[in-house]
């Protein structure tokens, strides 16, 4: 049993599923050293959209669902592209974790025109 489980495990195609995660491991933990930036400007955005709520509601102006479904759309698609970039094994820009920044900024955006509808 310990043959085949090595014959197995040696492949070249396990050692590249192992490089990839590897190399996704790496990645995010990179992001992981943006975390305290990110997690007090997530606040910040947090704040900035229930406040701009908050007025919209005080002056009877209505939220748009259809912007809210754009803006909340885009953040989990740049979510899911975030996520593949960090297994894809290709070079990435130094740049390319300023997409978390986008992606802080439409939830932001997406928190200014959530609607709450009232029970019936």
């Amino acid at each position: 049993m310990a043959a085949v489980s090595r014959r197995l495990f040696d492949t070249a195609y396990f050692r590249s599923v192992e490089a990839l995660m590897l190399l996704a491991a790496f990645r995010l933990a990179a992001l992981l050293h943006w975390l305290p930036w990110l997690a007090a400007l997530g606040v910040a955005v947090l704040v900035d959209g229930l406040t701009v709520r908050w007025i919209r509601a005080t002056q009877l102006r209505s939220h748009d669902p259809e912007r809210f479904a754009v803006y909340a759309g885009s953040g989990v698609l740049g979510m899911c592209l975030v996520l593949l970039a960090a297994v894809a094994p290709v070079q990435l820009p130094p740049l390319a974790a300023w997409a978390l920044v986008g992606i802080t900024a439409l939830v932001g955006l997406a928190v200014e025109e959530f609607h709450r509808r009232a029970a019936a």
